[in-house]
C-alpha cells in the first residue's frame, strides 16, 4: 500500500529513526531525577522504564490498527479527527494536537539552550545561537520531510557510534552495590515513576502524522516496535550507570545526572567530553523540533489550505520573541504543561479514537486491501 508520491515518501525502516529520536529527547539528560522524586521508585526505577515502554508498545499498536482502518488518502491525524469527531470539533481537535506539536518543539529548544548556558556558557548571551538554532531548524522543515527524516538518520546514527562507546571510560568508577536492595517499593510508588517517566515517551504520537509519508506503511509497525525497544533500552543504559556512579544522596542534588558522570572522560584529544555531547545532541533535537514543526504545518496546511512555509515563518518567529522575553522559570513550567497535556493526549486520545475506530464503519478497508 501506497500513500505517497515516492517524491515525498520515505521507506517502512525509517520510521524506527523518526520514533527513535520523538522517543528519546533532551530528557535524557536528567530523566533520573524523575526516579527521586518524593514517592518515587529510586533504584527501581528500571522496572518504570519499562513497564512504560510497554505500554508505549500497546498504544503504537493501536495508532497502527487505526491507521489501517482508514481510506488510502485519509490516512492521517487531520483526517481522523475529522472524519470521528465531525468538522466542528475535528478542527478543534486538530488545532490542539498543532498548537501540542509547536509547544514541544519551543520546550525542547528552550530546554536545550538551557543546557549550554547553565552547563557551559552561564556568563555568554545566548539569543545569537537561539537565531543560529532557529535558522537550522527553518532550513530543516523547508528541506522537506525526507529531508527531516535524514537528520533523524544521523542525529540517531552519532547517538550509537560517538556517546555510548564512551560509557565503558565510566565502569571503572561504577558501584553495583548502589542498586541494591531491588523490589523494596510499593506499587504506588512504581505507578507514580513509570506516570512521570512516560512523559519522555509522549512524542510517539507523531506517528499519526508521518504515517502518510511512508512507503507501504503496514511494514513500518516493526520498525515503530524496535524503535521503542531501542529508546528503552539506551534510557535502562543511563539509567543503570547514573544510578551505579553515583550514590542516591548525589543523585538529588545533581542537575544533569547524564552530563555530569559523562564530564569525568577525558580523552587524549579532547578534555571536556561534556561539550562534545552537547554538540552532539543539538543535530538529534534539531531533527526532534524539525518534526514537530512539519507536523504543525503540514496539518494547518491540509486543513485550511495554509502556505507551510507561511505558517513556519510563524512559528519561528514566535518561537524567538518568546525567548528573547522568557522568564527564568518559564522551562520547568512549560515542561510540567507540556507534559500533562502529552499525558491526556496519549494516553486518552489514544485508545478514544482505537475504540471509536473499531466501532465506527471501516470505509476504507476494503480499498487499502485492493491497493496492498
Amino acid at each position: 500500500m501506497k500513500l505517497m508520491n515516492d517524491k515525498y515518501s520515505v521507506s517502512p525502516g525509517n520510521v524506527f529513526y523518526l520514533m527513535y529520536i520523538s522517543l528519546v529527547g533532551i530528557g535524557i539528560m536528567n530523566f533520573q531525577q524523575k526516579m527521586i522524586l518524593p514517592n518515587g521508585s529510586e533504584n527501581d526505577g528500571w522496572i518504570s522504564i519499562i513497564i512504560a515502554a510497554l505500554l508505549i508498545l500497546l498504544l503504537t499498536k493501536m495508532m497502527y490498527v487505526v491507521l489501517a482502518r482508514q481510506d488510502i488518502k485519509k490516512a492521517s491525524l487531520v483526517h481522523i479527527n475529522l472524519r470521528y469527531f465531525g468538522r466542528f470539533f475535528g478542527l478543534m481537535i486538530n488545532w490542539i494536537f498543532i498548537l501540542y506539536f509547536i509547544l514541544g518543539g519551543f520546550v525542547w529548544f528552550q530546554t536545550y539552550i538551557q543546557v549550554i548556558q547553565l552547563w557551559l556558557f552561564p556568563n555568554v548571551n545566548v539569543w545569537p545561537l537561539s537565531l543560529l538554532i532557529i535558522s537550522l531548524i527553518y532550513y530543516a522543515v523547508s528541506g522537506g520531510f525526507q529531508s527531516i527524516t535524514a537528520i533523524c538518520f544521523w542525529g540517531t546514527l552519532l547517538l550509537y557510534t560517538f556517546i555510548l562507546p564512551q560509557l565503558y571510560y565510566i565502569t571503572p568508577y561504577i558501584r553495583p552495590s548502589n542498586l541494591l536492595p531491588m523490589f523494596n517499593h510499593n506499587l504506588s510508588q512504581y505507578f507514580f515513576t513509570t506516570r512521570e517517566f512516560s512523559h519522555e515517551f509522549i512524542s510517539c504520537i507523531i506517528l499519526l502524522a508521518v504515517y502518510p509519508f511512508v512507503q507501504n506503511p503496514k511494514k513500518s509497525q516493526k520498525w515503530a516496535f524496535i524503535a521503542i525497544g531501542a529508546s528503552a533500552l539506551i534510557y535502562l543504559i543511563y539509567f543503570f550507570m547514573s544510578y551505579m556512579y553515583f550514590s542516591l544522596g548525589e543523585l538529588k542534588i545533581t542537575l544533569w545526572p547524564t552530563l555530569s558522570f559523562i564530564a569525568m572522560i577525558e580523552l587524549p584529544v579532547l578534555q571536556r567530553m561534556e561539550y562534545f555531547i552537547v554538540a552532539v545532541f543539538l543535530l538529534k533535537i534539531l531533527a526532534a523540533i524539525s518534526i514537530g514543526i512539519w507536523a504543525s504545518c503540514h496539518s494547518a496546511k491540509l486543513m485550511h489550505s495554509i502556505r507551510p512555509s507561511r505558517f513556519l515563518l510563524v512559528i519561528l518567529l514566535i518561537f524567538f520573541v518568546c525567548f528573547i522575553f522568557r522568564e527564568p522559570s518559564s522551562t520547568a513550567i512549560l515542561q510540567d504543561f507540556y507534559s500533562h497535556t502529552g499525558e491526556i493526549l496519549v494516553y486518552l486520545y489514544v485508545p478514544l479514537i482505537f475504540i471509536i475506530s473499531l466501532i465506527g464503519k471501516n470505509s476504507g478497508k476494503t480499498e487499502a486491501k485492493g491497493n496492498t
